[in-house]
């Protein structure tokens, strides 16, 4: 035997040595491997990829039979070969080694591409994975804690290489000798999730090493789980999964996934969910739950133990499981008694504090599981189960699902009184919150008075005492505390008499601002929601004021504290005054008279505990008086009460003398409330009184001191005083002015404008002072102020606002800021009604403008911003311009350039203020203004600030009469479009709109003024020049805005010119618009050149179709300009020959090169085709138009559409609107042509689609005069349908074909023959040949099938019920068929192989017509079908007659042709009912189809009923004598 050396390995050079060598003993598993290599490179040099042949001399090829076979029965064995104790610590073993993974993913491919090879696996591959899953999981560590971050290179290596093999092996047809088990399964599983746990736990999950590892558990989960679906011993796997060692890891991985977002391991979360609810809640044994426990009448004896599980069940393995896993008891059950009977049993280890919480997390998920199997499982046949005598089956099922209920908690909180779960509410606080709002969210608790219910509130009680007694020690932790919160929130939910009684102890707690948090706030929203529905506010407010008399604390961190906390938040404020809004007035009364009082007595009696009292009683009594809604009488019945408040708050405000800490707060609460009620009750202090309060109100020194000491003093002095001014006589205006005057005194307009306020009157300090005060102000008093201010107070007011809206912020409904109030504020009515601040608003606002504007002309001057810089200089020349340049004052005070983003945030306090309102010099000024703007800043702050600019631009245009300045000088309207993008933005059209209003208005005015002329010449000749410039220049793509300009200008003249003036500018504008047919031919000669030089991939881009699609608008425009002006048709037809010659052009490279599904393309392409249609739709001659050159364009860019997978929508809005257009002699030789092209080029489903497409487009979007030229073809029409249906292999084109058929029933000018109805119906048969060939296996696919069918037999039925009479067995024998449509098979009767094929045969007795749908179909499409059998015995429509004795017979003929074959329809149903495999069976669908067979029932006369019992076996005969009863009993008219 010869030899060949290669290194240091000896290279057999026959068959028989390279077995030896392989299978001997001699050789390393390195030497063995680069053997069996060099063998299979020889003659696989193609097949192999990832391994390289080692460097050997040149040798001659082994001739090796069966060489593939050979080596993939010793490369599986030498994988799963057993490993030693002593080869434990090799590090090339086999299954540690890449290149015996790569040389087995190699055969396994070379085996796949060979379909006619079976290959026997007889080696338990299994095996191999086990041992490299564990050797991985060692080599990390995952036991300890300080554990490997990553595995190294070559174990990810090792891991992507084996998944491929193990995807390998399952997509191949191989026999495996040795099948793997599941307990083999589950050990890899356990280390896999582990392994996974612990590399998430310490590293990113976005490395290699993760993505590997997520799709090899993702691909062994996926065969253990249906190893669980299919065990055929569902308690083994019960046992096996509820294990300690399997159980813990997978709750982990559960948990640990459900704390992500959405990434790509996201299945295998939901892969474990599946394992662990399948598993431990198998159906075959979850109805045993049932006989475990044990009913106990519901008396004071017992307790919560005596419902728990009664008996030592298999079931009782779980809870055993969980309980040693959550204690540091780790050995269950079933190991104990192995270990007593001296069997082996299985080591568990101990669960780390990180593993506790997720096994707590997953607890309250474990009982949703159960709810779920349990509850599926009762809805399925023979789901009945053990009823607790004397319970009914109804509570049994109830009292099992709060037995596991309690079996779940008794985990945490072993005896129900939350001592024993303070070690596991360390660890996490939520879960039993979540736990008890399983019973909640998922309904098992049920406010009724039966025995379970009664059990729940016994439950719900002791929970609650718990839960209150765990909350008054005050050593408590603030995440214990919020945990009780939860449950207490939980438990109010389910029955808020349970916390009611305990409500005086939970007060304290929350108040207690230690543990104020999330949890907090949503009690106490809880209790409001609940009280205030229940009308029972009154608890929440005698709770809530009676432990706020109690409160002792007098320190101002405390009173900060509290109302920090989340009693006195804004949305548990605002949900306060919710309710009680929706109190009646009998309840507002003693509420109020209650919570007067109790404010008075504390007003009264002035202390240090009575300030924290007073602050907090204060904002409940503000907001409670706020929202009081009352009618005149009861208004009257509480003025007593605000006259009390009243009194005593003026008393105090009078009183008030130094001030300190504890005399501010208490005198803030007064003035808080009297400000409140003043608003309720008029406030008109008198004599001494009177005088005392002005001369406060008007101290500006005493003020002063007031704010340093307490901002929210002065606030609120100033909110009184403009109620006390309000209130004043007219002959008191000098006092009116003084207290405006005072009032605005302390507004300062050049503060910081970034200030914000959240509203709340404890957070006014020194910074926000001035933002509440200018809320103030202008919510409430604006309307007050303006008439009795000076000219400098109106001017800070306009100052103000201007200012606000210069600084853009988002506005937040909590929040109080400059900009939001400004913005409130022009938005508001009110603001306008005082006319004497309009014209100094907006006299502001522009010369805030005009200084900016001004600044920015000069920054661009010297930057180089402006070219050409005459422009600039041509805009301040104009009137408007000069005026707002010499009455300018504001001075910017920074770099304009910083601030253009707020400036052009500014811009929208225009569009605000309406233009009513603007003086004809202040739309003067304006426009320009903006025009300056606009001009100034586009190149630097974009898009945005030009759409702001030119839309307030258009605005303003509308209130002129002439163009302004645009149409005396073309030279700033031609700078203005020249700074538009190359594309469709929105500007561009709002630019367009100007020029068109500029020139219109020019125009209607030849006589009187001759700007018009100048300013076409022009605009023109500038679009022109530009338009010679991009193509001279090659920029094909920049042709889009000159074409679009041109065609602009071309139909204001054609629309703009009054009839007896066209002829004043026809030569002028006929001489530079004739150019543009030879522009467009020289597009053409660009377009040649330009696709010469371009890549193939890249011959057209959308910007190229843009431009085509905009130079033939200008072509089509200058037809029609030329066809109204009258000039010669030379000119139209040389446009038209080179329009189509640049679409043939195109369409020429659309059917060369493949194009990538380019949106942009897509919508130019459609442009494109719109534009060519509505070419053919504004043809003033009949015939004149090529609709095969159209078709053809059309047909190749639909066919582009659809091959990329985009919606034909976009095709539909631009074709739509040119089919009603089309000429009506044009019409019919469009549809002939559509369907002559349709019919020739239908050898693919593709065209098909398109040529159905287009037929049911034009026939549906034709009018009702076009639809009457169409008639003659309707014949050809339905048997291209006919045709269609019966080669087509798409459900698409099905549908499509069933649309177009319904569409053309639905043309009521239309009187079909029998021939066509007989094809339309026909159609629907072709299916019958179809299923083999077609995929309608989604559900959405199947039912948008079954509704076109629908429509199309509900059209007919209506429409052409005297025709249908003549096909009548036809349209029944459709109707049979559809009937099997709604049927499934039981599902007893789906768990076999050979069921499931004695099912297949169910469908031999009808034609296999059905099965195309995915049986059964949805509830809609039941209903739909119910609605077409009771159209069969009602009056039809008449589609071509409306004569009332001709429809009267039409109607009664066709009730009595239907009448003898409903009993054939019946037929059919009660024979798919009584079939023992497949019925409709589900009641959804029974209960929709059910108004159809009644309507089937009112056809049938007495002998037609006794012929169908006479046809009915026995059951048949059962179901119909049910039917009948309930027919007789809820459907038939008796005349009573």
């Amino acid at each position: 035997m010869g030899e060949v050396h290669s290194g240091r390995v000896v290279f057999p050079t026959t068959s028989e040595g390279i077995a030896k060598a392989l299978k001997g003993g001699g050789l390393s598993h390195a030497d063995k491997i680069q053997i069996a290599l060099q063998a299979w490179h020889d003659n696989h040099h193609a097949q192999t990829t990832d391994i390289r042949e080692p460097a050997t001399k040149k040798r001659k090829v082994v001739f090796f039979p069966l060489k593939e076979e050979f080596l993939f029965g010793w490369v599986t064995a030498s994988l799963t070969k057993p490993v030693s104790q002593k080869e434990q610590s090799q590090n090339d073993l086999p299954v540690l080694t890449l290149n015996y993974w790569r040389l087995l993913q190699d055969l396994l491919d070379y085996f796949h591409t060979i379909s006619s090879t079976t290959l026997v696996i007889r080696s338990p591959l299994i095996l191999a994975y086990i041992h490299l899953v564990n050797n991985i999981a060692k080599s990390v560590n995952i036991e300890g804690a300080d554990a490997a971050l990553q595995l190294s290179q070559q174990q990810v290596d090792l891991l992507e290489v084996a998944t491929t093999c193990y995807q390998l092996v399952k997509a191949g047809d191989y026999t495996q000798t040795t099948r793997a088990t599941i307990e083999q399964y589950s050990a890899m599983v356990t280390i896999l999730l582990r392994l996974w746990s612990h590399l998430f736990s310490h590293g990113d999950r976005e490395t290699r090493t993760a993505r590997v590892l997520i799709n090899f558990v993702g691909e062994i989960l996926d065969d253990w789980q249906a190893m669980i679906t299919a065990a055929a011993n569902p308690r083994k796997t019960f046992s096996l999964i509820s294990s300690p060692n399997v159980l813990l890891p997978l709750l982990v991985f559960y948990d640990k996934h459900a704390e992500q977002g959405q990434d790509s391991s996201t299945s295998l979360h939901a892969k474990v969910e599946n394992i662990i609810g399948f598993g431990l809640y198998h159906p075959d044994f979850i109805l045993d739950y049932t006989s475990l426990f044990q009913y106990i009448p519901s008396d004071a004896s017992y307790n919560m133990m005596t419902v728990l599980l009664q008996n030592q069940s298999f079931q009782r393995g779980l809870f055993a499981t969980l309980a040693s896993l959550l204690t540091d008891g780790q050995t269950d059950d079933n190991e104990a008694k192995k270990s007593k009977q001296g069997k082996p049993t299985q080591t568990t280890r101990k669960a780390s504090d990180a593993e506790k919480q997720s096994v707590l997390r997953c607890i309250p998920k474990l009982y949703q599981l159960f709810l779920s199997a349990y509850r599926q499982r009762r809805r399925q046949p023979h789901g009945t189960t053990t009823v607790l005598r004397p319970l009914s089956m109804t509570e049994s099922y109830r009292y099992v699902e709060f037995g596991m209920f309690l079996e779940f908690w008794k985990l945490i909180d072993g005896d129900f009184d939350l001592m024993s779960a303070q070690q596991h509410l360390a660890r996490n606080a939520m879960t039993l919150p979540m736990l008890l709002y399983c019973l909640l969210d998922q309904g098992v608790h049920q406010l009724t008075n039966d025995a379970v219910s009664k059990l729940m509130a016994t439950f719900f009680n002791q929970v609650a005492h718990a839960c209150v007694e765990q909350l008054q020690p005050k050593s408590l932790e603030k995440r214990q505390a919020l945990a009780y919160f939860q449950i207490l929130n939980t438990l109010l939910r389910l029955d808020h008499d349970v916390v009611r009684g305990h409500l005086d102890r939970i007060w304290p707690a929350l108040f207690n601002a230690s543990f104020d948090g999330e949890a907090t706030a949503d009690l106490l929203l809880t209790m409001l929601d609940i009280f205030g529905r229940s009308r029972q506010l009154a608890i929440y407010i005698d709770g809530l004021t009676s432990h706020i008399m109690k409160m002792s604390n007098t320190s101002s961190v405390a009173i900060m504290n509290q109302l920090e906390s989340s009693l006195f938040a804004t949305r548990i404020l605002d949900k306060f005054e919710h309710c009680v809004q929706d109190l009646p007035a009998a309840q507002v009364l003693p509420l109020c008279k209650s919570m007067t009082e109790t404010f008075t007595g504390v007003m009264q009696n002035a202390t240090a505990t009575t300030s924290l009292q007073a602050t907090l009683l204060s904002v409940y009594v503000c907001r409670f008086l706020q929202s009081m809604q009352l009618g005149p009488l009861h208004r009257k019945e509480i003025q007593r009460q605000l006259g009390t408040l009243q009194a005593t708050g003026l008393k105090v405000l009078l009183q008030a003398k130094e001030l300190n800490d504890t005399n501010s707060a208490w005198l803030a609460s007064a003035m808080h409330v009297l400000y409140v009620v003043n608003q309720r009750t008029p406030f008109r202090p008198a004599g001494q009184d009177k005088l005392s309060l002005e001369k406060i109100l008007l101290d500006a020194r005493s003020r002063d001191q007031w704010r340093k000491r307490n901002a929210q003093l002065d606030l609120l002095l100033t909110a009184i005083s403009m109620q006390y001014g309000y209130e004043l006589d007219e002959t008191a205006t000098e006092t009116k002015k003084a207290m405006v005057a005072a009032a605005l005194t302390h507004l300062d307009g050049s503060r910081d404008y970034s200030t914000s306020w959240d509203g709340l009157l404890h957070h006014v300090d020194a910074s926000r002072f001035q933002v509440a005060l200018w809320k103030l102000l202008a919510d409430d008093w604006l309307a007050f102020i303006l008439p009795h201010s000076s000219e400098a107070h109106i001017h800070l007011i306009c100052n103000i606002i201007v200012q606000s809206l210069s600084l853009w912020c988002h506005v937040d409904t909590y929040v109080t800021s400059y900009y939001g109030i400004a913005l409130k504020l022009l938005r508001t009515a009110d603001t306008y009604e005082f006319s004497g601040w309009r014209g100094q608003l907006v006299d502001h606002a522009l010369d805030h403008l005009g200084g900016m504007v001004r600044m920015l002309g000069r920054l661009s001057e010297q930057s180089e911003l402006f070219e050409p810089k005459d422009l600039y200089q041509a805009l301040q020349t104009t009137d408007a311009f000069k005026d707002i340049v010499a009455s300018q004052t504001y001075k910017p005070k920074a770099d304009p350039t910083v601030g253009l983003s707020s400036l052009a945030s500014f811009i929208k306090f225009f569009h605000i203020i309406p233009l009513e309102f603007y003086t004809r010099h202040q739309r003067n000024q304006a426009l320009a203004l903006v025009y300056a703007f606009d001009y100034c800043a586009w190149p630097v702050d974009g898009l945005d600030v030009r759409l702001l600019c030119r839309s307030l631009i258009a605005k303003l245009l509308v209130q002129r009469a002439d163009g302004g300045f645009l149409e005396s000088n073309p030279s700033l309207l031609t700078a203005f479009l020249a700074c538009l993008p190359n594309d469709s933005a929105p500007s561009v059209h709002v630019s367009l709109d100007i020029m068109a209003t500029v020139l219109k208005r020019a125009l209607s005015a030849l006589s009187t003024r001759n700007s018009a002329s100048q300013l076409v010449s022009e605009l023109s000749t500038w679009a022109m020049h530009n338009l010679k410039t991009s193509l001279e220049a090659d920029n094909v793509q920049t042709v889009s805005i000159p074409c679009l300009i041109l065609t602009t200008i071309l139909n204001c003249i054609k629309t703009g010119i009054p009839e007896q003036e066209k002829g004043t500018l026809s030569l002028t504008s006929l001489q530079i618009l004739s150019e543009i047919p030879s522009v467009t031919k020289r597009l053409e000669e660009k377009f040649e050149g330009v696709v010469s030089k371009l890549p193939s991939a890249k011959l057209l881009d959308s910007s190229l179709l843009q431009s085509f699609d905009a130079m033939i608008t200008c072509g089509q425009s200058l037809i029609l300009f030329n066809r109204q002006m009258g000039t010669d048709t030379s000119v139209n037809t040389k446009t038209e020959r080179i329009i189509f010659d640049v679409l043939a052009r195109v369409l020429s490279h659309f059917k060369r090169e493949q194009y990538q599904a380019d949106s942009d393309l897509l919508q130019a392409a459609a442009r494109m085709l719109g534009t060519l249609w509505s070419m053919a739709a504004q043809s003033t001659q009949a015939g004149s138009v090529s609709y095969d050159r159209i078709l053809a364009t059309h047909w190749v860019f639909h066919r582009y559409f659809i091959q990329s997978g985009r919606d034909q929508v976009i095709l539909g809005s631009v074709v739509e609107k040119v089919v009603p257009a089309l000429p009506i002699d044009d019409i019919e030789a469009c549809f002939k042509s559509v369907l002559d092209f349709a019919a020739n080029t239908a050898h693919t489903d593709t065209d098909r689609s398109i040529g159905l497409w287009l037929l049911s487009f034009i026939i549906t979007k034709s009018t009702e005069d076009q639809k009457r030229k169409l008639r003659t073809h309707v014949s050809k029409v339905c048997m291209f349908i006919a045709e269609s249906t019966l080669q087509t292999a798409s459900t698409h084109v099905l549908q499509l074909a069933f649309d177009l058929a319904a569409a053309m029933c639905a043309v009521r000018a239309w009187r079909l023959r029998a021939s066509e109805i007989s094809h339309m119906l026909g159609a629907i048969c072709n299916i019958s040949a179809a299923p083999t060939r077609l995929d309608a296996s989604a559900t959405q696919v199947s039912d948008n099938i079954f509704n076109a069918i629908y429509r199309l037999l509900f059209n007919i039925s209506n429409y052409h019920r005297a025709i249908l009479l003549e096909c009548l067995p036809l349209f029944v024998s459709i109707l049979q068929r559809l009937f099997h449509c709604f049927k499934s098979i039981h599902p007893n009767l789906a768990q076999t192989k050979a069921k499931n094929t004695k099912t297949k045969n169910t469908h031999a007795h009808v034609e296999v017509f059905f099965a195309l749908f995915d049986v059964p179909l949805s509830v809609p499409c039941a209903h739909h079908f119910a609605r077409l059998l009771v159209s069969l015995s009602q009056k039809p429509i008449s589609a071509y007659t409306n004569d009332a004795t001709t429809a009267h017979l039409i109607a009664t003929s066709s009730f009595k042709a239907f009448s003898k074959h409903a009993l054939y329809l019946l037929a059919e149903y009660f024979s798919i009912q009584i079939h023992p495999i497949a019925t409709i069976s589900q009641p959804d669908l029974k209960a929709a189809l059910q108004p159809g067979l009644y309507a089937l029932l009112d056809l049938c006369g007495e002998h037609e009923r006794e012929a169908l019992m006479a046809n009915l076996d026995s059951a048949g005969k059962v179901l119909f004598r049910n039917l009948y009863s309930d027919y007789l009993k809820h459907h038939k008219y008796t005349g009573r």
